[in-house]
């Protein structure tokens, strides 16, 4: 197979099944008897988690551990961070340059260029080291890979007027 295989993580996955299992609880509530398949929310549950493992089969992502998900994804940020940092330390190098000409007057030394051009380097990096970590999941994932505060989840309990607020934060 020449396609590339895409990864999600286990914790996702597991948030895409309670979505999944939560609108299916409100079609099986809305349409009663004419859904009246299993028994609940065991059901409900069931059919999501099988729902999004052939969703994810059919588009060749697997899922994986969370911890070789970060470490994949790890990986990826850091030569993402490398091809940038390579990209764009010529236009840092000349931004230096220019910079140091203006305020002394004269060319600067080799040693003060390569000062001068790490000082404003570093100074780039916090901001979008963030950015790269972001672009690298989504890469590894196909953007179905999602951290951070999910939105509040309500899932319907096995009796059908029991609403249970599941609440998710990224490790």
């Amino acid at each position: 197979m020449s396609e590339n295989a895409r990864v999600i993580s286990e914790s996702a996955f597991r948030h895409r099944v309670r979505e999944a299992a939560y609108f299916r609880s409100l079609k099986r509530q809305h349409l009663g008897a004419y859904l009246a398949s299993g028994n609940g929310a065991t059901s409900d549950w069931q059919w999501a988690e099988q729902h999004e493992r052939s969703f994810l089969n059919g588009f060749n992502i697997w899922v994986v551990p969370d911890e070789y998900f970060d470490c994949l994804v790890r990986v990826v940020a850091h030569k993402l961070w490398q091809e940038r940092r390579n990209s764009t330390w010529k236009e840092v190098w000349k931004f230096a340059d220019k910079e140091l000409r203006e305020q002394q007057g004269i060319r600067p030394s080799e040693q003060e260029l390569v000062e001068r051009t790490r000082q404003i380097h570093s100074a780039m990096e916090p901001g979008l080291a963030r950015v790269d970590w972001v672009r690298a999941r989504d890469y590894v994932s196909g953007r179905l890979d999602v951290r951070g505060q999910w939105d509040v989840l309500r899932f319907v309990g096995f009796e059908p007027t029991t609403v249970i607020v599941i609440r998710e934060r990224a490790a």
